[in-house]
């Protein structure tokens, strides 16, 4: 009788273990931006001597945090009268309009709200003391302490 053989052959595999390669992602940055403060001004350009009154149902503009102030100001432009209100950083800047009114000036500089806009846009000179004051004001405020301090030091 004839005998058959037969071989099997096992073969084990074995693999190396295997780390994750570590990936590294940055985060796509964008400009900072201010952030709305929720306070309302107008905002318009108009050209003419009182354009300004016919914008008080106008266009109103959020204002940033950096902007606390609305402002109606008045420039001098092509041999005529430029009106421009918005939002502004600072008011006191620039000097208000005060008769004669002479260009670059402001008619209105107020507190941003956030109801409504604080400009008047009426013609009336709608600025607060420390705009007016201008950089009088600590000198006034040191001659006041200088004096105080006179007056204690006599006593």
């Amino acid at each position: 009788m004839m005998m058959t053989t037969t071989t099997v052959m096992t073969t084990t595999t074995t693999a190396a273990p295997t780390t994750p390669t570590p990936v590294t992602t940055k985060a796509a940055t964008s400009p900072t931006t201010t952030a709305d403060n929720g306070k309302k001004c107008h905002q318009f350009k108009c050209t003419g001597t009182t354009c300004y009154t016919e914008n008080k149902n106008g266009a109103l503009q959020t204002c940033s945090s950096s902007q606390p102030h609305c402002q109606l100001k008045m420039e001098s432009k092509n041999s005529g009268l430029e009106w421009t209100a918005g939002c502004t950083t600072n008011c006191s800047a620039e000097t208000p309009c005060k008769t004669p009114k002479k260009p670059p000036c402001h008619l209105e500089c107020c507190n941003a709200t956030m109801t409504s806009s604080c400009l008047w846009l009426n013609g009336t000179l709608n600025v607060p003391n420390f705009a007016t004051r201008g950089p009088h004001l600590n000198t006034e405020l040191i001659a006041s302490l200088l004096c105080l301090l006179a007056i204690t030091l006599m006593m």
